[in-house]
C-alpha cells in the first residue's frame, strides 16, 4: 500500500513499509505550521483510524511509535484506552470470550493480536506458561492449523485444565521449579507466553539461556511488580519490544503492556 502526503500541491509517496519516514515528514509539516493532507492508495475502504488521521493528523501522529522494534527504556506504561473500557475488554459477568465453550480470558484486543503474532512469527514451538482452563492452547493450535501452520505446543500449570486436546503436550508442573524442566526437541522459532504469575525472574533467566535470535516472548498481565522484574532483567539483554503488536490498537491497548519481546 502507498500513502501520500500532499506538500506544495505535490503528492509525496511513502510505502507502508517505511512508515517512520512518513510520520517524520508529517511531524515536520505540523511543526512548520503547514497543513497536512493525507491520501491513501489501496483497493479497500479507509479504516476508522485512517479517516480520522486524515482529518486530524496532529492529534494522532503523536500516538505513532518511531520504529517497530524499540528498547524497553523508550516505552511508557500508559495505555491510550481508558481504564474502564479496558477492564470490560475481557467481557463481564457471563459475557466472556470462549473457545470451544471454555473461557478464554483474552481481551478483545488480544483476541485479534494473537492471530497476527502466530501467523507472522510462525513459531515452531509454543511454551504456554499457565494453562488455566485450557482454552488458550487449543485456540493457538486452531489458528495455526487454519493457516496450514504446525507448531509444537507445550502448556504448564499446577492443576488440570477443564479439557485436554489432542496434539498438545500438557505438563502438571510447578513453574517455581522451572530450572528442573528439560527442553527436548523443540525447534525454533519459539513463542513463549508467560501467564502464570509466579517466578517471573526465574522463568526469564531459564528461557533466556535457550532462546535464539528471532524467538518471541510475551509477558501477560504485567502489572507494576512484573514491570520492575522485566526492567531489571532487560538491562544489557538483547531484546526489543515489538510495537507492531503492543500498539496494534493504540499505545499498549492489550494485556501485555510493553510485553512483546523479540530476541535480537
Amino acid at each position: 500500500m502507498i500513502v501520500y502526503l500532499v506538500k506544495d500541491n505535490e503528492l509525496i509517496p511513502f510505502s507502508v513499509h517505511n512508515s517512520k519516514s512518513f510520520f517524520d515528514e508529517t511531524k515536520k509539516l505540523i511543526s512548520e505550521g503547514q497543513p497536512v493532507v493525507v491520501k491513501y492508495e489501496h483497493n479497500s475502504l479507509n479504516t476508522y483510524w485512517e479517516s480520522e488521521f486524515s482529518e486530524n493528523p496532529k492529534e494522532y501522529v503523536k500516538d505513532i511509535t518511531q520504529s517497530r522494534f524499540v528498547n524497553l527504556k523508550e516505552r511508557k506504561l500508559n495505555k491510550s484506552v481508558d481504564f474502564k473500557n479496558f477492564i470490560y475488554s475481557q467481557g463481564s459477568f457471563d459475557r466472556i470470550i470462549k473457545w470451544k465453550n471454555i473461557p478464554l480470558y483474552k481481551t478483545c484486543y488480544d483476541y485479534s493480536i494473537y492471530p497476527a503474532v502466530l501467523t507472522e512469527v510462525k513459531p515452531k514451538t509454543i511454551f504456554e506458561l499457565g494453562t488455566g482452563d485450557g482454552a488458550s492452547c487449543i485456540w493457538y493450535q486452531d489458528i495455526l492449523k487454519s493457516h496450514n501452520l504446525n507448531s509444537k505446543i507445550l502448556t504448564f500449570d499446577t492443576f488440570e485444565p477443564i479439557k485436554k486436546f489432542k496434539g498438545i503436550e500438557y505438563y502438571k508442573f510447578d513453574l517455581e521449579n522451572i530450572e528442573n524442566f528439560k527442553i527436548k526437541e523443540c525447534p525454533h522459532p519459539w513463542l513463549i507466553i508467560e501467564d502464570c504469575h509466579v517466578n517471573l525472574k526465574g522463568i526469564l533467566n531459564f528461557f533466556d539461556k535457550e532462546m535464539i535470535q528471532g524467538d518471541y516472548l510475551i509477558i501477560e498481565d504485567n502489572n507494576k511488580a512484573k514491570q520492575k522484574i522485566i526492567k531489571n532483567f532487560m538491562k544489557n539483554k538483547k531484546y526489543q519490544v515489538d510495537t507492531r503488536y503492543t500498539d496494534f490498537f493504540g499505545y499498549n491497548n492489550c494485556s501485555f503492556v510493553n510485553g512483546v519481546f523479540r530476541k535480537s
